[in-house]
């Protein structure tokens, strides 16, 4: 059991473009709960401080992440997910 969680983890810088690490595994190889753990790790990132910056408030964390998405580098309804939890508005999709 533990392995399996691990290697979800282990997948959490992982993008779907392809630009993350340490695979640089694309979005066909990257499971649904390694996304999900992935823009929740983006979003956590955007809103704590940083030695090179301040944290984000929680709409320009939205909005970065956001971005990430329209980029192609993070999942969007991995996203919708985390900022529903994180307490932001989401949209339906339409499925």
């Amino acid at each position: 059991m533990l392995a399996g969680i691990a290697a979800v983890a282990g997948l959490h810088h992982e993008r779907l473009d392809g630009s993350g690490y340490p695979r640089g595994l694309t979005a066909t190889a990257i499971p649904a709960p390694a996304r999900i753990l992935a823009a929740a790790d983006v979003y956590h990132a955007l809103t704590e401080p940083c030695p090179h910056r301040s944290a984000h408030l929680p709409a320009q964390a939205q909005r970065l992440l956001r971005a990430e998405v329209l980029a192609g580098r993070v999942d969007g309804a991995a996203t919708d997910a985390v900022l529903a939890v994180a307490g932001h508005r989401v949209r339906c999709r339409a499925g």
